[in-house]
């Protein structure tokens, strides 16, 4: 398992791209905590890294944790 930390750019919270089992190309991820202004910086590592997003999850539901889930999620 590997945990690649992104701070969101509002509020600077945490968001962590979950990666388990192998950590090659195509490997599955799961975001948590999608803060404020981090769907860039999360695309923009998934996309290096050749991973493949299967959830966007939340450990709560306030606002400087969820921002950005909905806009990844679409993505």
């Amino acid at each position: 398992m590997q945990i690649l930390l992104v701070v969101a750019p509002v509020f600077a919270t945490n968001c962590c791209v979950v990666v388990a089992g192998p950590t090659g190309r195509d490997a599955d991820c799961v975001v948590v905590d999608a803060g404020a202004g981090v769907a860039p910086a999360v695309e923009r590592l998934v996309g290096e890294r050749g991973l493949v997003p299967r959830a966007v999850v939340a450990t709560h539901g306030h606002v400087d944790h969820t921002w950005d889930a909905a806009a990844l999620c679409a993505r």
